[in-house]
């Protein structure tokens, strides 16, 4: 089945809205131009992944966010990003097989270990998106199964705890 769906929220790249809400929410920069500092730990497995790394520091200096870029290895990036939970935004790999239920749903579940890898990295909660998840993995009829899918990425793409 196909379960995309592109009927969900978007945002526009929009710069001066984006330093208008830090200033609304009272993140004024300081004299050096900078707002923040944050720890941004990209995955070590893919170029890909440190590229976009390198594109999101430079993306938020436009707004005046310092993000940090911290290189680990894979055995580090996976202690501090899944057990330690010792960062600000982490880039990972996509994790995307035939079916959401044993690939994307895990990256938003709550409920899952720490340390478990490519999972809920960033401790989202929501107990609606949990319940379904689970109906939809124990749906067996394909169209009713695609439709809670496709529910389910409107409102991850709503509430955005994580950006794929």
């Amino acid at each position: 089945p196909q379960f995309y769906t592109a009927d969900v929220p978007t945002y526009p790249f929009d710069v001066a809205k984006a330093n208008a809400l830090l200033d609304e929410a009272g993140y004024k920069r300081a004299d050096d131009g900078k707002r923040f500092a944050l720890k941004l730990l990209p995955a070590p497995y893919f170029n890909e992944t440190k590229q976009f790394g390198d594109y999101l520091r430079q993306a938020l200096a436009a707004i005046g966010i310092d993000a940090q870029i911290v290189n680990n290895d894979s055995a580090a990036h996976i202690k501090a990003v899944y057990t330690d939970h010792a960062f600000d935004l982490a880039v990972g790999p996509p994790v995307f097989r035939g079916d959401p239920a044993i690939s994307t749903t895990i990256l938003v579940q709550s409920g899952i270990p720490d340390g478990v890898p490519f999972s809920n990295q960033g401790g989202y909660k929501n107990a609606e998106l949990d319940a379904l998840i689970v109906k939809a993995s124990e749906t067996l009829d394909t169209s009713a199964r695609t439709e809670l899918y496709k529910e389910f990425q409107k409102k991850v793409a709503a509430d955005l705890p994580l950006i794929n």
